[in-house]
């Protein structure tokens, strides 16, 4: 098991002092051949220049069982083989090394790599870096198995050296690291190490398994511990590497090629309403979707990386070294559309649309560039014969907006997300609340709505209280006020629009609106509405709506023909003419109890009182109008057979109230 070693471990062993009785085994100075002496070897070494500021060694374990691991590199050091081949490809270069276990590589400072596995089976190697102290303890995708204590960098060029060596069993010897500018790098590969300062053999020593790793600065003396074999390997900063030498004027000195900046790409799957048929992509389609893979493969180098979206419907491709990118991916199985948009800072980079298959962006991703795609969905529409969708969207904007309400945000600009009911109603009785969650619905895509007239409540919408309605914007036939509006076989998908602005504060408080109905508190008290109620009849229509239609808001039928206004008003029919009248039965209710009042004249109950007999069972329940809908006993009766027991007592007591021997 790879774990982290504890930060005071590098306190223990920086020491400085001479060595004594044991030979030694690491030593170099500025005319030295090698920095490994004895059985050691160096395995890996070159010539860096070092990062400026504090810096300090990282030490990560990579596993990949797949074709390829990660492209990046942003740090000088080292690649080390531990359990299976390895092939580094570096990109710039295109020179590849092939790793076998125990075996490394020297990688330069922000150099781009493909670190592919060999063969079959996980593949692990480490990763030795000297990074700058700020991220030092960031491990990317890989396990951390080492963070030194950061140090002031020693500048220049710098040789770096990886140092190999295996002790015996309970052998020991000198690790002469203290003459070094700066601290060493030590893992432990296999085995396990002991450690004591060389200036004071009889100190408890510091344990170090395989898999951990320790930053020395001074002399320790290493001995083998557990009584097996240990394997380790030292990364060490060497002498300081003289510039070129200036070339002869006549000899031409070639300009070094700057190193790439890596790239980032970011993918957000989106969904549309169902059979979507606009073109604002970005205003319309605003559901995220979650669990969508993606694949990015790059054309010259033959990078594939993969990703899946996460809630918010986003995955991020970081560390991209410049290259052509293929994007490809999306919602499996059935859909309509899938559309693609691609840009960087600089604007549009691809956009591609499919009708037959799963489609893709090709984008030319350059040095340091961040790249946004937005990849939108519009599922196919499965709804039935003469059947729609309505999708509803919540914006709060600075002021009155303008198309595509660019400066306007979803939901609220604080993060509070708009979580309320709009109504979508026909009638009062058959009126559906929606629920709005993240500022947008979209209603009837698993069952569609049936086609007709609707009408949007959108005072029922709960948003900060520092916003007023401003207008309610559709695109299949909104009215004036945007309330009502149209779904038929030319336009089946409504897409509205609420917008709200800030609102202005009242001159004075008898000014405010404390229902949302459209209608001043000190209107209300002139009209004799409720202020604290938007719908003081409760026919389905606000009463600032009713007021403007010349509709009474205190009756629920205002011209008495036995149709409530809400019915007129969605029939097209007059509600102020006794003489106009939509098709069907009448719908005035006036006890509320869901029968109307013709349909009690003719049962014989009481259309003032929802329960005529006083039995504790609304008329309607006592006769219903579908099989099994009602509980068979007479709305006109307390006790319906007799026995003593009210029906509404012997429904609670689960007895049957038409068996006078069921009690």
């Amino acid at each position: 098991m790879h774990r982290l070693v504890a930060l005071w471990l590098a306190l223990v062993i920086l020491v400085s002092g001479s060595l004594i009785g044991i030979s030694a085994a690491f030593g170099q100075t500025e005319d030295a051949r090698s920095p490994a002496l004895g059985q050691a070897s160096v395995i890996a070494h070159g010539v860096a220049a070092m990062p400026s500021g504090e810096v300090g060694w990282r030490v990560r374990l990579a596993t990949a069982s797949e074709e390829l691991d990660q492209a990046s590199r942003n740090a000088p050091g080292f690649v080390l083989a531990d359990q299976g081949a390895l092939l580094v490809n570096e990109l710039e270069s295109n020179r590849q090394t092939r790793l076998a276990s125990g075996e490394a590589a020297f990688i330069p400072l922000q150099a781009p790599l493909q670190e592919i596995p060999l063969g079959d089976g996980t593949v692990s190697y480490y990763r030795i870096d000297l990074v700058a102290a700020d991220a030092v303890s960031d491990p990317g995708n890989d396990q951390l198995v080492f963070i030194g204590e950061p140090f002031t960098s020693p500048g220049g060029s710098r040789d770096l050296d990886l140092v190999r060596d295996v002790l015996d069993a309970d052998e020991s010897l000198d690790l002469a690291l203290g003459s070094y500018a700066a601290p060493a790098l030590l893992l432990v590969t296999s085995g396990a190490l002991e450690l004591v300062p060389a200036d004071n053999p009889s100190a408890q020593p510091v344990r170090l398994p395989a898999g951990q790793g320790a930053a020395i600065g001074g002399d320790v003396i290493a001995r083998a511990g557990d009584g097996v074999e240990a394997t380790f390997v030292t990364a060490i900063v060497g002498p300081e590497v003289p510039p070129i030498l200036a070339q002869e004027a006549a000899t031409a000195t070639p300009t070094p090629t700057p190193t790439p900046e890596l790239a980032s790409l970011t993918v957000q799957a989106l969904a549309c309403p169902v059979a979507y048929e606009g073109t604002q992509y970005a205003v319309d389609c605003l559901e995220p979707l979650a669990d969508i893979a993606f694949e990015l493969g790059a054309a010259a180098t033959g990078i594939s990386l993969q990703g899946t979206t996460g809630p918010d419907g986003t995955v991020t491709f970081a560390d991209l070294a410049p290259d052509t990118y293929v994007l490809a991916g999306g919602v499996p199985g059935e859909f309509a559309v899938q559309v693609v948009e691609c840009a960087n800072e600089d604007g549009q980079l691809a956009a591609e649309a499919s009708q037959t298959g799963v489609p893709g962006a090709i984008v030319a991703v350059e040095s340091g560039d961040t790249v946004a795609c937005r990849w939108f969905v519009v599922p196919e529409d499965l709804r039935g014969e003469d059947e729609g969708t309505v999708a509803v969207a919540v914006h709060l904007c600075p002021g009155t907006p303008v198309d595509p309400y660019a400066d306007c945000s979803l939901g609220d600009a604080s993060g509070v997300v708009i979580d309320g009911p709009v109504v979508l109603t026909t009638d009062a009785a058959s009126a559906v609340p929606v629920q709005i969650q993240g500022a947008s619905v979209v209603w009837g895509e698993e069952g569609g709505v049936p086609f007709g007239t609707y009408f949007l409540q959108p005072g029922g919408i709960a948003v900060p209280a520092e916003y007023e309605l401003s207008e309610v914007r559709g695109s299949v036939g909104a009215s004036g006020n945007g309330w009502t509006f149209t779904i038929d076989e030319a336009n089946p998908n409504a897409i509205l629009d609420v917008i709200y602005v800030p609102a202005e504060q009242p001159a004075e408080e008898e000014d405010a609106d404390s229902d949302g109905d459209g209608l001043t508190d000190t209107q209300e008290a002139e009209l004799g509405t409720d202020p604290a109620n938007p719908d003081t009849d409760e026919d389905g229509l606000f009463d600032g709506a009713e007021a403007a239609a010349g509709t009474d808001p205190l009756i629920y039928d205002t011209d008495d023909d036995g149709f409530g206004d809400n019915a007129e008003v969605n029939e097209g029919s007059d509600p102020t003419d006794p003489s106009s009248v939509p098709e069907g039965e009448p719908t005035v209710d006036t006890d509320g109890d869901m029968l109307t009042d013709a349909q009690e004249a003719e049962l014989g109950t009481n259309a003032a009182t929802p329960d005529t007999d006083g039995d504790g069972l609304t008329d309607f329940a006592e006769v219903g109008f579908e099989p099994g809908s009602s509980t068979g006993t007479d709305p006109l009766v307390f006790d319906t057979d007799g026995d003593g027991v009210g029906d509404g007592d012997e429904i609670a007591n689960g007895t049957d109230p038409t068996d006078p021997t069921s009690t």
